[in-house]
């Protein structure tokens, strides 16, 4: 996991992708190559230089930064929405304080992930 991970074959459905820039023990690497493969299984340009979305970034007071980059196919429909958070470490994003292994500073992982997947219901999709 510290040296990035290779990718495998699966279905194309949207992914969400939530990673903190300052893991030490999930390479942000990791992060790219979902990306890159979940780009190229779809038929969109895979190499960071070719790729059209354009990440935002987000500053809260009292919240960790991060950068949303929302990746979308001719059609408009999600392929792949990432969410890289400044700061993170190897924490649950928006976890609650009293949980192990959360960052109650990030954004909340747990509330995007949900909206992700409400907004982008896979009937018959690719």
């Amino acid at each position: 996991m510290m040296t990035g991970g290779t990718a495998t074959e699966g279905a194309t459905l949207p992914l969400i992708i939530f990673h903190g820039d300052n893991d030490p023990i999930v390479a942000v690497a990791n992060a790219e190559n979902m990306l890159t493969a979940q780009l190229s299984r779809s038929g969109l340009p895979a190499r960071k230089a070719d790729r059209a979305a354009i990440g935002v970034r987000v500053e809260i007071e009292g919240a960790r930064p991060h950068t949303r980059t929302v990746h979308v196919d001719p059609e408009g429909r999600v392929v792949v929405e990432v969410w890289i958070v400044h700061g993170g470490g190897h924490a649950w994003s928006g976890g609650s304080a009293g949980g192990r292994h959360t960052d109650p500073q990030g954004p909340d992982a747990s509330t995007e992930m949900v909206r992700f997947f409400l907004d982008n219901r896979t009937t018959g999709r690719h």
